[in-house]
């Protein structure tokens, strides 16, 4: 799966290409990642509680969730 992320301002702001659901990273104080995903209907459709070393890692985690609840 390939996450778009914005560039600029928008640099932690992505979106999945084909799918309604966006996606923001956050790089807590332990410079670790996290995010939060929202679609059309919900801005907080989802906050992960759980922390990952690698944008790489944090995408893995993102697809694992949207084909869990069928959004993929």
């Amino acid at each position: 799966m390939e996450i778009h992320w914005g560039k600029g301002s928008s640099f932690n702001l992505g979106r999945i290409p084909d799918n309604e659901v966006r996606v923001e990273r956050v790089k807590d104080q332990n410079g670790e990642w996290y995010f939060l995903l929202s679609d059309s209907k919900l801005t907080y459709l989802y906050c992960d509680n759980s922390r990952y070393k690698t944008i790489d890692e944090l995408t893995v985690a993102v697809e694992e969730w949207l084909r869990m609840k069928g959004r993929i």
